[in-house]
Parts: structure tokens; C-alpha cells; sequence
């Protein structure tokens, strides 16, 4: 993410930028720990979820029920605006596939033959019980 801003033309270095993402993440989680959403604009907002045990009454329940944390995200509407009206998205097979073209690719390079494109071309079939219909990338 960090070179990515970088080479939309930030004044500041990969190290800078980096370093203030990290700082973002801190924030985050400190705010999300003391009961506090965060809704970065532009972004979306963040929240915690907690899965918990029951108990009969309110007097008998404590952090001990706590089971789980999850943090939620609710994307900002303009983003997902974003994406749907600017993004074209292809197909590149399912994850099966990919890993095993990935796989390929590691035994052509170490046989050292030469590289070449590993995105499967083609689909998971249904054949393999994985339940992944395939991924799209844009």
C-alpha cells in the first residue's frame, strides 16, 4: 500500500507513508478497544462484534462470557460507487487452479526451464468439490 500511494505521487517516502499506516492501525485498534467506531472517510467504518455466552440475568454475565471478538467494516457508499462503475474485472480462474499453475511454475524454474504467464486460462469445472467457482481480479 505504501509504494502504491507512493507512485500516485506523494511528497513523502515508502517509509513515511508506511510508517503513518502502521500509526493508523494502532489508532484503530485502541479505539475499537475502548467502545469507540471509526469511520474513516472516504473508507468506511470500523466497529467491533462480540460473540458471547449467555447468562439468565444481567448480574451473572462478565468479560468471561465474551467468546469472540470480530471487527465489522461497512464500506463508505461513494468507494462501492466507485467500484462498480469503474472497475472491469476478468477472469482467472479458480484458486485450485491458480495454486496448481503456481506449483507448475515452481518445478519449471527449479527444472530450469524458462518462466511463463501462470494465470490459469479455463475453470474449475465443478469437479473438484471445493465449492470455489473462481476468483476475479480487476
Amino acid at each position: 500500500m505504501a509504494n502504491r500511494i507512493k507512485e500516485h505521487g506523494s511528497s513523502f517516502s515508502k517509509g513515511t507513508i508506511y510508517g503513518v499506516l502502521q500509526d493508523a492501525v494502532e489508532c484503530i485498534v485502541e479505539c475499537l478497544q475502548g467502545g469507540y467506531g471509526v469511520n474513516l472517510d472516504g473508507l468506511g467504518k470500523f466497529g467491533i462484534s462480540l460473540r458471547c455466552s449467555g447468562a439468565d440475568m444481567d448480574e451473572e454475565f462478565s468479560a468471561a462470557n465474551i467468546t469472540g471478538v470480530r471487527v465489522t467494516f461497512n464500506p463508505d457508499a461513494e468507494m462501492i460507487h466507485q467500484l462498480n462503475t469503474n472497475t472491469e474485472f476478468e477472469y482467472v480462474g479458480s484458486r485450485a487452479a491458480q495454486m496448481q499453475a503456481k506449483k507448475e511454475e515452481k518445478a519449471r524454474v527449479a527444472a530450469g526451464e524458462t518462466t511463463q504467464d501462470i494465470t490459469p486460462s479455463g475453470g474449475n469445472s465443478g469437479g473438484s468439490g471445493s465449492g470455489d467457482a473462481g476468483d476475479v481480479t480487476p
